[in-house]
């Protein structure tokens, strides 16, 4: 996983807001603020040594916080109430290879035309593809998008 920058450590709980949803960590109000970071963002999240991978780091009232899914509790063998010690670092927005490609193919403008959202939604599958050729090919899907919306 690619992170930027500095690693930040803290303690914080498992809780369910609602039954059935998601079970979800605060993060500290400082990390956010050290970050520079008002909107959701991304991030690389290890919890009680075991590395979750990419994970949004999201606002809530005064408040930030991170789901996580049964997948992901299985992983760090945690339940709700579990004391966490989480390690947390500013994810690579956008893959190496996706930037490559946008500016090989002039399509870097037509990228920054998007939301945040969409151009999450369409970086994530590539940063989630653990083969070389996977990613490659969700890059070419990308490139397609964008230039079938010209």
């Amino acid at each position: 996983m690619h992170s930027i920058g500095k690693q930040y450590s803290f303690r914080s709980i498992l809780r369910c807001h609602t039954p059935g949803q998601p079970l979800y960590f605060l993060v500290p109000p400082e990390v956010p603020e050290k970050l520079k970071k008002r909107r959701t963002f991304m991030s690389i999240v290890t919890i009680n040594g075991v590395e979750i991978g990419r994970r949004s780091v999201k606002p809530w009232n005064e408040k930030w916080f991170v789901e996580l899914t049964s997948k992901h509790l299985i992983t760090a063998n945690v339940v709700e109430g579990a004391q966490l010690r989480v390690k947390l670092s500013l994810a690579q927005a956008v893959p190496d290879e996706l930037i490559s490609a946008l500016e090989a193919n002039g399509l870097a403008a037509a990228w920054e035309q998007l939301t945040a959202a969409q151009r999450r939604a369409l970086a994530e599958p590539i940063c989630d593809a653990k083969r070389a050729t996977t990613r490659s090919d969700r890059v070419n899907r990308v490139l397609n998008c964008l230039t079938n919306d010209k």
